[in-house]
């Protein structure tokens, strides 16, 4: 059997970005980073009436996007929603939670304010929980191990 060799100036070159599938990679970063931060800018939007700047929503989506992009951009909004106007927010529910349980097991008394130290052990707990749930995940929703950050982790902002 004779195998013809490939024609001049058809071999693909190592580095040229097309040829070698730099090109694409790149494309579909750049595409999935302004699909979340449009998702992430058009969700707080949203929440705010449309009362903000989207330039520098844009630009805060951005700087956010390397620390979250594993989340879903709407909640991430919500959580930053909560954070800027106190609405709801998910520390102070955490919070809550972790001190009711931690006054159950006798860890604190009733009332009593969560130590810091034990408040970071809770959060640290909350987090090895998230990443074992990572394997759980829907393409557009993100995974278990994102709804338990949402939930009982620390903000990044």
């Amino acid at each position: 059997m004779d195998i013809t060799p490939p024609l001049p100036g058809a071999e693909s070159a190592p580095d040229d970005p097309v040829s070698n599938g730099e090109f694409i990679r790149l494309a579909t970063r750049r595409d999935a980073k302004r699909d979340w931060t449009r998702r992430f800018s058009d969700e707080y939007q949203r929440l705010h009436q449309g009362r903000v700047d989207i330039e520098y929503l844009t630009f805060e989506a951005h700087a956010v996007y390397p620390f979250l992009s594993h989340r879903p951009p709407e909640e991430c909004a919500r959580q930053r929603f909560g954070f800027d106007t106190g609405a709801d927010r998910f520390e102070v529910q955490a919070e809550q939670k972790f001190r009711t349980l931690a006054g159950n097991i006798g860890l604190i008394n009733h009332g009593q304010p969560l130590p810091e130290d034990l408040k970071e052990f809770a959060h640290g707990v909350a987090e090895l929980c998230a990443a074992s749930a990572e394997q759980y995940r829907h393409p557009r929703d993100g995974s278990a191990g994102d709804h338990i950050r949402a939930t009982f982790c620390a903000l990044p902002f």
